[in-house]
């Protein structure tokens, strides 16, 4: 992540949304609390089945229609008109008039809401308008004093309000809490808030009790303690049930979403996520809509999918939005076009932050992530440039790795030796500060060694490289649940193409492919780490969010003593080094000790290393090809063949088998090819269609994709439990219904799970012993969200991507005959995850699933013709069986199929 990102993503952007009223996020469906032609919405407080409306929360009324209506709106209550001042805002269906104020202000008490529609007649609801925290004598001088800065005088002031009566006390312990937060007192704006919700509950003030426990939950947050944060959030939540209040329930889930994204719980952000935005998206929140997408924005930055994350950031209006929002927002855009490797977009992006940065630890960090963009665009004076002004305001004192580091990188191509010294130095500062580790900086380090050694000493250089590989290696599965890992993808990528590249230099193919093959390999078994958090039980997600917060608050308490080193002077530097070394000894404890819980409750099975290239080769039958693509750090394609005679490399461009494509065809070509893509936009392709005379090898050949070779040297486990077939799980597609209890008729030890029978519950507790799965339904897979990628079960469950991650299925064959079961999703830019890779993963011998939309009736006739010809046995050889008919027979869906795994 880049140094900025750390430091402002989440916390700015609550920050924005607490300050701007607490608006936040989720999915539901919005019902009408009225009759008529209207919807009606909004932060609204209810007695005894009323609405009550006051001046801070005014209705959001919805009218349904193509063309623009006019709507007038007034309250009237003791014979006086309040007429509302509205707002339009055309939306999906309809239009959303928001009421921006009020005039003249009728009494409080029993009141009428009137409406009229294109001057047509008026609809009357019956309200109670209640009186304002505005209306209180004396609030008005709080309130100056509060936005002033001045605590001790909006203290004052407080303390001197006249008694309220019950109605103006709601209203005092919201100052008090905005007087606490203004002072930094958390513990006191904390309590606060939870007076405030007590007395919200007595007055039966449900959604004014919840947004003051969510208020509790952001000084939670603040404070990292993130067991408390979970339990306050899930009150308020319970405390909106029976409410029409979608804005406020939004804000509570959204809430609850940055908290999951804080701890790792990848799964729940995404939904969380979604969910508020369709609200958002349902009632035209413009500002709200902004928070939420730019929160899935970070999150899939986190997930390394720049591109995607760019997309939804593009879309965003920016009009509106404050100054520190603009500057959050380029920021943000600007780290995820480093990730994407487009050095100039990120630069514009960071200077367009820096116009509106408001503080000098602010463009001190821009002005880092300047240096970084600049120097990636190869503009080494420009990079010095933003890196003297950053460090002129003050980007030691907070960013001090990040400012020895660019100084290594900028010394590296004048002066190798002096770059190596100054990455040692950096690599030795990680490890002191950080712990043995030394976090992402040790081996971004020992990779910067190599790179200055790798013409003075290269095989000192190849050593350095494989220790970077090793502990980044570590570093990964390690770290990658409790934060964002958005800028590990693009660091660990121009590691590995630096190390392949080293050993082609020095003839070492077989060496070559294997650092290649092994960092593949750990892409899977990282992804099934990530997910250890989806898996805790109940009372370990307890303890782990306890974990996670107090590994938060150590690593806070050390960056707040280190940011103020520089002002530490004199005779009270020895006792501040003191609490530093303290500070530093605690946050390593608290990360053993989560890391510990997770090692315990959730173990995960580290599954199959990759494997170099003369291991291959040896295990590789006389009649087997392999055939790898690895993309090199300057964006060429390597194609390795492997055959039992050796390895062979050769540079290609869009298709990875053009070297091999005679010899493939040839008399002493394979009978079996397994393709390992990388990522190659054209690795499925290459394999389905005609080159000049050559037929597709789909017809020719039996072919196996594999996510990385090594997975050819897993043991070969033979389960022995009864198949599990699950059909037509949405009750809509009858062609896989018969064709389920078809394969069960031929199977006859098989469990069936048809229609509302196939629920995960009924699905997991087989899945560890099963011999085989079928599943005959709906597949889903969003290109930019491979994380979500999921089969559909009965009664709206799905069985996603982590739910496969977390099991043991013990050489298993999987056949996904569905809708895109199968399609590459790029996790990075060369990182392969999808279902197939998901089920082999945790243990799946081979998958048979598709890449695109197949007909009901086309999926029948695969499952019936690929049974037939022995699929069970021989899933290589029943698939090109089945596809050589169909392509007799004009099937278009012929080369839908593909098999991933080891027959």
């Amino acid at each position: 992540m880049s140094p900025l990102a750390r430091g402002v993503a989440w916390g700015a952007l609550l920050l924005a949304s607490a300050a701007g009223g607490w608006i936040a996020w989720v999915a539901l469906t919005v019902e009408p609390i009225m009759s008529g032609p209207f919807e009606v919405h909004g932060q609204r407080l209810r007695e005894a089945g009323v609405p009550r409306f006051d001046r801070q929360r005014l209705p959001i009324i919805i009218v349904p229609g193509s063309a623009r209506p006019a709507l007038d709106a007034w309250i009237t209550a003791d014979g006086d008109d309040g007429r509302l001042e509205l707002e339009a805002h055309p939306i999906d269906g309809g239009w959303r008039f928001e009421s921006v104020g009020i005039g003249p202000d009728p009494a409080a008490g029993p009141a009428r809401l009137a409406m009229r529609i294109d001057g047509g007649p008026i609809t009357e609801h019956h309200i109670r308008w209640a009186a304002s925290p505005d209306d209180i004598p004396g609030l008005d001088r709080v309130v100056a004093a509060r936005a002033a800065g001045d605590v001790e005088k909006a203290r004052a002031a407080l303390a001197a309000l006249i008694a309220p009566d019950a109605e103006q006390a709601l209203w005092l312990p919201v100052e008090e809490a905005r007087i606490a937060l203004l002072a930094g007192d958390l513990p006191a704006a904390r309590a606060a808030w939870l007076r405030g919700a007590e007395l919200a509950a007595e007055r039966g003030l449900a959604a004014e009790r919840a947004r003051r426990l969510n208020a509790a939950a952001y000084v939670a947050l603040t404070q990292r303690r993130f067991g408390e944060m979970d339990r306050l959030t899930a009150e308020a939540l319970a405390a909106l049930d029976g409410q029409d209040d979608p804005m406020h329930r939004a804000n509570v889930l959204h809430m609850r979403g940055v908290l999951a994204l804080e701890t790792g719980d990848w799964r729940a952000a995404s939904a969380r996520f979604d969910a508020a935005r369709a609200i958002a998206e349902r009632l035209g929140l413009r500002r709200v809509q902004r928070l939420v997408v730019e929160s899935q924005a970070l999150a899939l930055g986190a997930l390394g999918r720049h591109h995607a994350a760019l997309d939804l950031l593009d879309g965003l209006q920016m009009a509106q939005a404050s100054a520190r929002d603009r500057s959050r927002l380029r920021v943000n855009q600007g780290w995820l076009w480093l990730g994407a490797g487009d050095a100039a977009r990120a630069r514009d992006a960071f200077e367009a932050a820096l116009v509106d940065a408001d503080q000098p630890v602010r463009r001190a960090n821009i002005r880092l992530n300047l240096a970084h963009a600049a120097l990636a665009d190869g503009q080494r004076s420009a990079a010095r440039r933003q890196l003297d002004a950053a460090v002129a305001d003050g980007a030691e004192r907070t960013q001090g790795l990040s400012v020895d580091m660019l100084r290594a990188r900028l010394a590296l191509p004048d002066d190798p030796a002096a770059a190596a010294a100054l990455f040692a130095a950096v690599e030795a500062r990680a490890r002191a500060e950080l712990g043995p580790a030394g976090g992402d900086a040790a081996w971004r380090a020992l990779h910067g060694q190599g790179r200055a050694l790798r013409r003075l000493d290269p095989m000192r250089a190849a050593r350095l490289f494989e220790r970077a590989l090793a502990d980044m290696a570590r570093q990964g599965t390690r770290t990658g649940l409790l934060g964002p890992r958005g800028a590990f993808f693009a660091a660990r990528r121009a590691l590995v193409a630096d190390a392949v590249a080293l050993a082609l230099d020095r003839g070492a193919i077989a060496e070559a492919f294997g650092i290649a093959d092994r960092d593949r390999a750990r892409v899977l078994r990282a992804a099934r780490t990530r997910m250890r958090v989806q898996r805790l039980d109940v009372e370990s997600r307890t303890q782990w969010l306890d974990r996670a917060g107090a590994l938060a608050a150590a690593r806070d308490r050390l960056a707040e003593l280190r940011d103020r080193g520089d002002l530490v002077a004199g005779e009270a530097r020895a006792r501040w080094a003191a609490e530093v070394e303290a500070a530093e000894a605690a946050r390593r404890a608290a990360f053993e000790s989560a890391v510990a819980l997770l090692d315990r409750a959730a173990p995960v099975d580290p599954g199959p290393d990759g494997a170099d290239g003369d291991a291959i080769a040896a295990h590789l039958p006389d009649d087997t090809w392999l055939v790898a693509t690895i993309r090199q750090a300057d964006d060429r394609w390597r194609s390795f063949r492997i055959t039992r005679q050796g390895i062979e490399q050769r540079t290609v461009t869009d298709d990875p088998l053009a070297p091999w494509r005679a010899a493939l065809h040839g008399a002493e070509g394979p009978r079996h090819l397994y393709l390992v893509t990388g990522g190659h936009p054209r690795g499925f392709a290459a394999a389905t269609e005609s080159h000049g005379a050559h037929p597709p090898l789909l017809v020719t050949h039996t072919v196996a994709w594999l996510p990385f070779a090594g997975l050819l040297l897993r043991p070969r486990a033979e389960p022995a439990g009864p198949p599990v077939i699950i059909a037509d799980p949405g009750l809509d597609l009858p062609h896989a219904r018969a064709a389920g209890r078809a394969l069960a008729e031929r199977l006859p030890d098989a469990r069936l799970l048809v229609g509302r029978q196939a629920t995960a519950e009924a699905l997991i507790p087989l899945l560890a012993t099963t011999r085989l799965l079928h599943f005959s339904g709906h597949g889903v897979l969003r290109e930019a969200r491979p994380w979500d990628a999921h089969l559909r079960l009965a009664r709206g469950r799905r069985f996603d991507v982590v739910d496969v991650l977390g099991q043991r299925l013990d050489g298993a064959r999987v056949v996904l005959n569905g809708c895109e079961t199968g399609p590459e999703a790029l996790l990075s830019r060369d990182d392969v995850l999808g279902l197939p890779e998901a089920f082999l993963a945790a243990g799946a011998r081979s998958v048979i699933a598709t890449d695109r939309p197949v007909p009901d009736d086309a999926a029948r006739a695969f499952t019936e013709a690929f049974y037939a010809a022995d699929g069970l046995k021989d899933p290589a050889g029943a698939l090109r069986t089945v596809a050589l008919q169909q392509r007799r027979a004009g099937r278009s869906t012929w080369s839908a199929w593909r098999l991933l795994g080891v027959p």
